[in-house]
């Protein structure tokens, strides 16, 4: 379990001495050494905030998730986003409904997307007024009824004619 409690716990003032006591150089004046040591300490700490942003310290560490990663490929928004993972991935087979849901959320959430999807809710919305917020997702997800497209499909039919 770690032992008597008297020789595992200690205040983090008594933790610090510790640290400082091991980086005392000379012995015959132990309050110099550990001043001169947490002076040097501060000083190092104090300074690093003004160092480049280049250059990795205590106040400028190393990132470790969120590396940046440029993509000059291609202009669109879902590909600008710097980033890396956080962990290995997995990979999956979507069923045919996962699918649907995960390019929805993908096509709707981008903003190069949203003429097509005021031209797909202006095409089978045809009630009269606006749709309410419920009604567009719905629309979007299940399309129109009567054998019309989701917005996916819908989507996916705009492309291929643009591309012929």
């Amino acid at each position: 379990m770690g032992g008597p409690v008297q020789y595992r716990w200690m205040y983090p003032g008594e933790r610090d001495q510790k640290d400082l006591k091991s980086k005392v150089k000379n012995r015959a004046r132990v309050e110099a050494s550990i001043a001169e040591a947490y002076i040097l300490d501060e000083i190092s700490n104090f300074t690093t905030i003004y160092f480049a942003d280049q250059v990795y310290t205590v106040h400028n560490p190393v990132a470790r998730y969120n590396v940046i990663v440029e993509s000059r490929e291609c202009s669109l928004s879902l590909f600008s986003i710097k980033g890396d993972s956080t962990s290995r991935g997995v990979t999956r087979h979507l069923t045919e409904v996962e699918w649907e849901a995960a390019m929805l959320y993908v096509l709707t959430n981008l903003p190069e997307v949203d003429d097509y999807i005021g031209k797909f809710l202006h095409e089978e919305w045809s009630r009269r007024g606006e749709p309410t917020r419920q009604q567009k997702e719905n629309l979007l997800r299940n399309g129109a009824r009567n054998g019309r497209p989701n917005f996916v499909t819908w989507f996916y039919q705009q492309v291929m004619k643009q591309y012929k």
